[in-house]
């Protein structure tokens, strides 16, 4: 005998502690217990092979669940806040192919899950703001998708090693993971999309040197992962995106791959130990704040041939003491401002130097001016007290 019961049927049956599903059952409805707050226990029946959608959303007192192999299919939302629950066993053993999105979102005490190996795809947010899972085994799965901030605000997960059918790192997928020391990508992985590893500041490196089918990263994919020390990028990548290693505080050096000419906007902000830019090939544009705070940078020679230096390209280098750019003919607002060990800029096709240029470069000396009718701004050189004035005497 199959019985069914209908959508909803206990939803916000506050009091409801305990239940008992029934054994001829094959299906739990959309919203069955939604929002059953007082629920603690719940015994599903051999031979369940659906669970709705928002079947158990709001569950906020189930502590653990135990799922029968006969599983085919989990909703969307199915358990989402279920707060107290900690423990999901059986699902390893279940037929279930995909989780849904927000299938376990804000399942904040959950600490491990085990999938099943014929698992295909995580659907978006499956696992966003479970705080505590710590472990997670997903290596040997077939999985080929994972979606959209799937393990965002995981921060107690220490290890992501991906499936090695992935082709694609989504958004914001890993972000904020706080713990997550150690990842690993396959050779498979073609695109790592907009702050996927965005925060994960205990992260100790990332391996794309041999990822050869990697040709896109995008914006902020590694901001704020503070202790990262090294990058060789791909040989295939296509370009650098804005904010990409922002506030990676202890990145020493880079890699940058042929073909690669434009440092985009906020692109190494803040990497305040930077030493060294590798460029295979030659750099013709640095954009709005791509190296500010960079403190440890010195060498500037990546950039000699580059064409447009923008606004606070290099402000407080404070590492920086001699400037060479054969090619820029302006410099854009603030692009050494602070730099105050810079000691000498040499421009030769300069025509314009834009406002506070070189505001507070307290030790430069020397910037040699040939073109006697360029622009100078307001405040270009303030607080430059050891340039020498006669630098001017030719400037109408």
């Amino acid at each position: 005998m199959v019985l069914e019961l209908e959508k909803r049927i206990f939803a916000d049956c506050y009091s409801l502690k305990e239940m008992k599903l029934p054994s001829g059952l094959k299906r739990i409805e959309d919203g069955m217990f939604y929002g059953c707050k007082g629920l603690e226990t719940i015994k599903f029946n051999d031979g369940l092979e659906r669970i709705g959608n928002q079947a158990f959303l709001g569950c906020s007192s189930i502590t653990s669940i135990e799922l029968p192999s006969s599983l085919q299919l989990i909703g969307f939302q199915a358990f989402e806040n279920c707060v107290q629950l900690e423990c999901v066993i059986g699902l390893k053993n279940t037929k279930v192919d995909s989780l849904p999105n927000e299938a376990f979102q804000g399942c904040i005490r959950l600490k491990e899950i085990y999938l099943p190996i014929g698992m295909k795809s995580l659907s978006p947010h499956a696992f966003y703001d479970c705080q505590h899972i710590e472990k997670l085994d997903i290596f040997k799965t077939e999985i080929e998708y994972i979606g959209i901030a799937a393990f965002q605000n995981c921060y107690m997960l220490q290890e992501m090693v991906f499936p090695r059918r992935i082709k694609v790192i989504e958004k914001f997928l890993l972000k904020s993971c706080t713990q997550l020391k150690k990842v690993k990508i396959p050779p498979s992985i073609e695109e790592i999309h907009t702050s996927a590893f965005f925060g994960c500041n205990q992260l100790l490196e990332i391996d794309l040197h041999n990822k050869r089918n990697l040709t896109r990263i995008d914006n902020d994919a590694f901001a704020g992962c503070h202790r990262i020390e090294n990058i060789s990028l791909p040989a295939g990548l296509k370009k650098l995106t804005r904010g990409l290693f922002r506030e990676c505080v202890s990145l020493k050096r880079v890699k940058i791959p042929n073909g690669i000419h434009d440092i985009p906007v906020d692109c190494f902000k803040d990497c305040k130990q930077l030493e060294e830019i590798i460029a295979s090939t030659k750099i013709s544009s640095v954009r709005a704040g791509a190296f500010r705070n960079c403190f440890g940078l010195k060498d500037l020679l990546f950039a000699k041939h580059a064409n447009v230096c923008e606004v606070a390209a290099f402000r407080r280098c404070i590492g920086v003491e001699n400037v060479v750019f054969d090619k820029v003919d302006t410099l854009s607002p603030a692009v050494f401002m602070g730099c105050y060990n810079l000691k000498s800029v040499s421009v030769p096709q300069i025509r314009q130097i834009d406002n506070y240029a070189f505001y507070g470069c307290v030790n430069l000396e020397e910037v040699p001016i040939e073109n006697v009718r360029m622009r100078i701004g307001d405040g270009a050189f303030w607080n430059c007290s050891k340039l020498k004035k006669k630098l001017f005497s030719q400037m109408k």
